[in-house]
């Protein structure tokens, strides 16, 4: 939190590659995350407490090289809401 440790995981077993889909917040079909979870990424490394703490400090976009966010516009639900409000 805020670039510190703030706790560790106290369930059993070790990560296991599976055929199964990547589930942000969710473990393995069963309990839920409770909170919020902010700007989430999947490496295929391990990152050190500096590089947490750098992507903290500066986003994930301009820590990994200005990666295109997602813009709202020209979406469904943004799109909807101008032609409601239009009316």
């Amino acid at each position: 939190m805020n670039g510190e440790r703030a706790g560790a995981s106290t369930r059993p077993g070790d990560i296991a590659v599976t055929g199964n889909a990547v589930e942000i917040g969710r473990w393995g079909g069963g309990s839920y995350f409770v909170g919020i979870i902010d700007e989430a990424a999947i490496f295929n490394a391990v990152l050190s407490e500096d590089d947490l703490k750098t992507i903290m400090e500066h986003g994930l976009s301009d820590t990994l090289g200005g990666l295109a966010t997602v813009a709202p516009t020209n979406k469904l639900t943004t799109t909807w809401a101008t032609l409601k409000a239009d009316r």
